[in-house]
């Protein structure tokens, strides 16, 4: 199997235990059902990433959020005033937010009791659903990562999650499923169980075949970041049971490329280079590198009559595309009546221009460099 995190192939065992309850919500009927109730539950550490994992299938349920208890009033009150310190600090006036995984829709009604915004759930367990609609609170039936149309077309700036994440088959995806729904500025506040508290008490017992991945704060912070995820927050809490996650999707802005300076550039050029042309002047462009050899590519390149560049390698070879040869700039000693045109990276021209022998500068009647999108004569 691959990492859930890193995808890589590259995984470790850590432990099997032997004889283990094939899922926590399974129950039988009788000690004489034939039913088999046991596996052997695999733990796996991925060597890439070092994100700690079940080796196993996820429990049939995993979509769904099941919990017999219900929500503690020191969590419900510890959560809002979370969400309410994001609201704060973020300045944000329009709350819109969601819960993944909201089960009955307890929490959901809380927030919604406790802070004026828009708020609703997504939770895949129709009896769940149900129960949530005789109630009043909005809950959408679904999973994000397989079925999302109860959401399709909503957009939200806060996201919460209670111990829901480690179900998950496959939380990269997850996350990137949850940008769909996501305002260009949004925020994700999060919790689940702790693979620090295990590996700090050995409780082994708390491995169970519906836990699918066991986080760390650097696991968790790192599942985050790969997936394109500012991590604000990230510390254990509840007597270092679980973990705390804050993180800040800001969605990338598009790439803004002016092309008209690129193109009047472009337009300079192979006006200067008709003109001078007319005039029977040696066209040479000082420059193999890529940024010269491209925009050679892309301007009327026929009536350039040499590159040159102090790269030996280089020498003695034709560029792509135009096919003009490169030569040593000593070429420029025994050349009368030259054009040229320097288009170097960062400061090269300019060194070039001030250490230019003066037996070349007799035979240079125009001379230009390229900076940026700029064609600057300097004599």
């Amino acid at each position: 199997m691959a990492c859930r995190i890193c995808n890589s192939n590259n995984l470790s065992k850590i432990i099997t235990l032997s004889k283990v309850p094939k899922a926590a919500q399974y129950f039988v009927d009788s000690p004489n059902d034939k039913t088999i109730d046991e596996i052997d539950l695999i733990i796996l550490q991925c060597n890439n990433c070092g994100h700690v994992q079940t080796g196993n299938k996820p429990v049939d349920y995993y979509r769904d959020v099941i919990t017999a208890s219900s929500l503690s009033p020191f969590l419900a009150k510890e959560r809002v005033l979370y969400l309410k310190k994001i609201i704060r600090e973020n300045k944000i006036e329009d709350p819109r937010i969601i819960e993944i995984g909201s089960h009955v829709g307890n929490m959901v009604k809380f927030i919604s009791d406790n802070i004026k915004c828009k708020v609703m759930g997504i939770e895949n367990c129709d009896e769940s659903v149900n129960k949530s609609k005789k109630l009043g609170i909005i809950i959408k039936k679904g999973y994000l990562c397989e079925d999302v149309e109860g959401i399709k077309n909503e957009k939200f700036n806060i996201v919460v999650c209670f111990n829901f994440l480690e179900h998950m088959p496959n939380p990269s995806q997850f996350l990137n499923n949850l940008k769909l729904f996501l305002e260009d500025e949004s925020y994700v506040y999060m919790t689940v169980p702790s693979l620090n508290f295990i590996e700090s008490t050995s409780c082994i017992h708390e491995f169970i075949s519906d836990h699918l991945s066991y986080f760390t704060e650097n696991s968790l912070s790192n599942l985050f970041k790969i997936n394109g995820y500012q991590v604000l927050d990230c510390k254990s809490i509840h007597n270092k049971n679980d973990l705390e996650i804050y993180a800040r999707f800001s969605r990338p802005k598009k790439l803004n490329l002016d092309i008209a300076k690129y193109n009047l550039l472009k337009e300079k050029l192979n006006s200067m280079i008709e003109i001078l042309n007319n005039q029977n002047s040696n066209i040479v462009i000082w420059g193999a590198g890529h940024r010269s050899l491209t925009l050679i590519s892309q301007i009327n390149y026929k009536n350039i009559n040499y590159i040159v560049d102090s790269a030996i390698f280089k020498q003695e070879k034709y560029a792509p595309v135009s096919r003009i040869e490169i030569v040593s700039p000593d070429i420029l000693y025994s050349l009368k009546n030259v054009t040229l045109v320097l288009n170097l990276p960062g400061i090269y021209g300019e060194e070039v221009i001030s250490n230019l022998d003066e037996k070349i500068k007799i035979n240079i009647t125009n001379l230009y460099n390229i900076k940026e999108n700029n064609l600057i004569k300097i004599n």
